[in-house]
């Protein structure tokens, strides 16, 4: 099963790198479909990401789990599929999930089984070698479940899935999400020893004020508080509050992306807490299809939680052919940034006023003779009360301490995100293009700063829509011959997904 499912990867990777619209700088699989984020780890110096993987397919289906690595969140190694469906022990998919490391330093995954003939379970998988960095070769546990619904006893859970691992004064907990009584709901289960492989059911900790079912719920300490992010209704919430005996009391909540984000996982290090989710709505036929979004850097300040864009993406900045702009306007009025067009690009956008305000942060297709903001493909209509994107308005307002609109964009080909004072995110899927930048004032009297920079990509790829007709000859392909590195010899390949604990 998975000799093919690598040789299916390995195939339509050489199709999926062809695409110009692909993003280069986001993270991606080698091709297919890509979903959930999956059990974030650091280990060791190096960050390892895992992800929901269909390898012969773009739309879906049975899922795997990928594997790459990063030493810092921006640049990425694919490594061999660390899980796959068990058929000779009934198991049909492997769910989202999460990491963890036990009590003997061991890198463990933790994730939803799913079968055809029975409720979901919740697995292991052991590192096998964890002298190796590239934690490439994972050995499921043979007794598995670690636990499954029995563990709840009278209480019914309905849509029972997706662990997330956090450890808190001296405890291991891991959260689920679920249904019941036709509500949201997050579990709670605590370790009961160090192995980690045995849990006790500490209830029902978090109900959903919206939705009727949770999917995909985080739940870290930040900052001297603790935020639960939710998965609901194809939108990511988070609650900020206090964890005491195995209750959450929330006091603040907000919306994490507006767009097509979902499904998110947080690296957790010795410094930072950094959230990854799922960029979703692709058209399928390309072989490949999703992206996981930039990283962003969590913090919480007077219960809001803020998302800056990880520093590491500085690096990528082609700092000598920045073009900048700046002028005090008085609308109706624009500024262009002259000279500068590109399809993998940073916008920086500073906004001080003294009133109400409109302000269109123009993407368009050149050539820009007589560009107005209608021309623009795509506009980021920013008010004293909204944010509107692809006709979607949003709810932004300044607080009372801020004066300015700090506004960084990020364009990837075919993805845009919006960060907005940290505090308010957008993610969108766009056309792909290359393009100018215009920031154009419909009412008031700002001053407007913009700077664009070139970045560069972290993935090959062909060159821009320009250039399309040179794409077939000169684009990389890494996957000849061989789809990921060669292991080490201390990390051989193994042809049997169960093994013994």
């Amino acid at each position: 099963m998975i000799d093919e499912a690598m040789d299916a990867l390995a195939k339509a990777a050489n199709v999926a790198i062809l695409d110009p619209a692909r993003p280069t700088l986001h993270f991606r699989p080698p091709a297919n479909w890509f979903n959930d984020p999956n059990g974030p780890l650091y280990f060791k110096g190096v960050y390892h990401l895992f992800y929901q993987l269909t390898p012969d397919s773009d739309e879906g289906g049975i899922k795997y789990w990928g594997h790459a690595r990063s030493t810092d969140l921006v640049h990425w190694t694919h490594l061999p599929i660390a899980v796959w469906p068990s058929v000779e022990a009934d198991e049909d998919s492997c769910w989202s999930g999460t990491s963890a490391i036990n009590g003997d330093g061991t890198p463990m995954l933790i994730y939803t089984s799913i079968s055809d003939t029975r409720e979901p379970e919740v697995w292991g998988s052991l590192a096998s070698d964890v002298a190796d960095t590239d934690l490439a070769v994972w050995e499921k546990i043979q007794f598995n479940p670690l636990f499954d619904m029995s563990l709840h006893k009278t209480v019914r859970i309905d849509e029972w899935r997706d662990p997330f691992h956090v450890s808190w004064k001296n405890e291991n907990f891991i959260v689920m999400g679920g249904k019941h009584a036709e509500k949201g709901v997050v579990n709670l289960y605590r370790a009961t020893d160090r192995t980690l492989t045995n849990y006790e059911y500490k209830g029902i900790m978090f109900v959903h004020p919206l939705y009727d079912d949770v999917e995909c719920p985080l739940f870290i300490p930040l900052d001297g508080q603790f935020v639960l992010f939710t998965s609901a209704g194809w939108q990511v919430q988070y609650f900020i509050g206090q964890f005491e005996d195995y209750q959450f009391t929330w006091t603040s909540q907000g919306i994490v992306d507006y767009g097509a984000f979902y499904a998110p996982n947080i690296f957790v290090d010795d410094s930072k807490s950094t959230i990854m989710g799922w960029v979703n709505g692709f058209a399928s036929g390309k072989a490949w299809n999703g992206a996981a979004s930039l990283p962003r850097t969590l913090s919480v300040r007077d219960g809001i939680l803020y998302q800056t864009p990880s520093e590491a993406l500085r690096d990528q900045r082609i700092d000598e052919d920045t073009k900048t702009a700046e002028a005090y306007l008085v609308a109706p009025a624009t500024v262009r940034v002259r000279g500068f067009e590109g399809d993998l690009f940073e916008v920086n956008l500073k906004v001080s006023f003294i009133d109400s305000y409109q302000v269109d942060v123009g993407l368009s297709f050149p050539p820009v003779v007589g560009f107005t903001a209608s021309d623009a493909r795509v506009v980021i209509q920013l008010t004293n009360s909204s944010v509107t994107m692809g006709g979607h308005v949003s709810p932004f307002t300044l607080l009372s301490t801020e004066r300015t609109l700090n506004v960084r964009v990020f364009v990837d080909r075919s993805v845009m995100e919006v960060y907005i004072n940290n505090r308010f995110v957008s993610t969108a899927l766009i056309e792909y293009a290359v393009r100018k930048v215009d920031v154009i004032a419909t009412s008031g009297t700002p001053y407007i700063s913009v700077s664009a920079v070139p970045l560069k990509p972290v993935w090959p790829g062909p060159p821009s829509r320009t250039l399309a007709h040179q794409a077939k000859a000169e684009v990389e392909k890494p996957f000849v011959g061989s789809l990921y590195p060669k292991l080490k010899p201390s990390a051989p390949a193994k042809t049997s997904s169960v093994v013994s604990f």
